[in-house]
């Protein structure tokens, strides 16, 4: 009986280290939960580069709308995906304008944001017929995310 005990508390301890690995069921968690947010000292430059974001998608957005030519199911979802990561790019901007004192609460919003931002990003490659203009705004968009990846603990 004492044995039994010892052997599934040998076999149990590894647990959590095994339940904390990221989730291998969403296509699109990459590992993204890391480091928890920006330091106190590093938040001003990261509001700068959520305000670039918003701008940068949003006017990737409206480039793709202005010069969609094929209107097909795949093209009209890349765009309705553009236009959701411009959304979650404006939640994130606001979240961390607003949570100046308490950083660790955009957390979750990046998290989202960069899910929202890998689902826009496989669509564009994949299904938009994107002219040059809409690559180029789309390029900045991922210049950007890199380095706000940084900021999060990400190796992305």
């Amino acid at each position: 009986m004492r044995y039994h005990m010892l052997l599934a508390v040998a076999l149990l301890l590894p647990a959590p280290a095994v339940w904390a690995q990221p989730r291998h069921d969403d296509p699109y968690d990459y590992g993204y939960q890391t480091q928890p947010y920006p330091a106190d000292e590093q938040l001003s430059h990261v509001q700068s580069l959520g305000h670039e974001l918003e701008d940068a998608s949003r006017h990737t957005y409206r480039d793709a709308v202005a010069s969609r030519d094929r209107f097909t199911w795949r093209e009209d979802r890349a765009i309705r995906r553009l236009d959701k990561l411009a959304d979650w790019a404006g939640h994130f901007h606001h979240q961390v304008e607003s949570y100046r004192q308490d950083p660790a609460h955009t957390e979750e919003d990046f998290q989202d944001l960069v899910r929202a931002y890998m689902r826009d990003r496989d669509a564009v490659h994949r299904d938009l017929h994107a002219t040059t203009r809409v690559r180029d705004d789309f390029r900045r968009v991922e210049t950007i995310m890199e380095h706000l990846t940084g900021y999060y603990g990400c190796h992305g």
